[in-house]
């Protein structure tokens, strides 16, 4: 008896196979280009001019980090600070990333009232400092989106390149 010849995979199986990875390649250029606007965001910091600020309250609110279902938190606070013999203040500025109640608790005790902290203020707008000055990959938030971006973007490569040219052969008739 003969058995039956195997057939090749169906297109609907490599079209799937290939809307996956088009898929996962843009979530990892989504994740790419949010780490490269983070390290541009740090370099621009390191252009701003320093200000002592005085911390007039901080506080726990409640924030949504889109790529999480959990509730999550985020410290903020009320700073009243000097730029350029101009006395200002800022409300609500955010002293870290969202995170769990428990992390903003914790930066919440490291920002007293009446505390002093330095803040980075845009001499183009000195209404809107930041209080952030650390190197961007030292963020958990940055390196959690660039590894697996950088690794989903090569596997796409590696099945983008050989596609094409397989493509180009099967073209040109070679």
């Amino acid at each position: 008896m003969n058995a039956p010849k195997p057939q090749p995979p169906s297109n609907i199986v490599r079209v799937g196979g290939g809307f996956l990875v088009v898929m996962v390649s843009l979530v990892a250029f989504v994740g790419i280009t949010m780490a490269v606007a983070d390290v541009v965001d740090y370099f621009q910091v390191q252009n701003y001019e320093s200000a002592q600020g005085t911390v007039t309250k901080a506080w726990v609110v409640a924030a949504r980090d889109v790529s999480s279902q959990e509730p999550e938190s985020r410290a903020v606070a009320d700073i009243d600070y000097t730029f350029d013999g101009q006395a200002m203040s800022v409300s609500r500025l955010p002293l870290g990333p969202v995170g769990s109640r428990q992390a903003a608790d914790e930066t919440v005790a490291e920002y007293p009232a009446g505390g002093v902290v330095t803040l980075y203020v845009d001499p183009e707008d000195p209404d809107d400092p930041t209080i952030d000055n650390d190197p961007p990959l030292m963020h958990a938030s940055t390196l959690g989106f660039l590894i697996p971006s950088l690794l989903y973007f090569g596997f796409f490569l590696k099945w983008l390149v050989p596609a094409v040219l397989n493509n180009r052969r099967a073209t040109l008739g070679t």
